[in-house]
């Protein structure tokens, strides 16, 4: 049970061909397995901010339709809420991951995420070796999907800019080898 809602079958989700299962192991539900419930960072009357894993999408998508790791479906079935995504992160992203509670808080970040008045900062390991700060100007091409966005016009680069500055050096006096 995951707040006292009967959880779908793995059967319901791997096996969408039809084909016939003789492993006594795919007979166990997801009933039967305890779910590991999403790391919330923060929440209040209007938000949750989460811990996104590596490798989940964060709600159903066209890219990958037998894909169970939904974050918004998993997130709502925890906290017992309907929930708004504000923004999303890329499947094989981890971080940070904000839903509102509200459309009207759903609607208020929305638009601060689209105006750009968010401050995101990321940490991140990188294999090489980087001396100074600097910056990194690369446009991010759309990539069209053939079922998803076949009925789209052009679609301009997006606007990509990176500040960075090195924390640490490995094999330094702050990272010995």
């Amino acid at each position: 049970m995951i707040n006292n809602l009967k959880a779908p079958s793995l059967l319901d989700h791997q096996n969408r061909s039809n084909e016939r299962l003789d492993d006594p192991l795919m007979e166990i539900s997801a009933v039967d397995m305890p779910l590991k419930p999403l790391k919330i960072l923060y929440q209040d009357d209007t938000l949750i901010a989460i811990d996104k894993p590596s490798g989940w999408f964060v709600h159903r998508s066209p890219l990958d339709p037998r894909v169970t790791e939904i974050v918004l479906q998993r997130l709502r079935d925890q906290v017992g809420a309907y929930l708004y995504p504000v923004h999303r992160l890329d499947r094989p992203t981890s971080g940070v991951l904000c839903f509102a509670l509200d459309q009207a808080s759903a609607r208020a970040l929305g638009t601060q995420f689209m105006a750009h008045s968010l401050k995101k900062e990321y940490l991140a390991l990188v294999r090489g070796y980087v001396e100074n700060e600097g910056m990194i100007d690369s446009p991010i091409s759309f990539i069209r999907d053939k079922i998803a966005d076949r009925d789209r016009g052009e679609i301009a680069d997006q606007e990509a800019i990176t500040f960075y500055h090195p924390l640490a050096q490995w094999g330094s006096r702050d990272f010995p080898l």
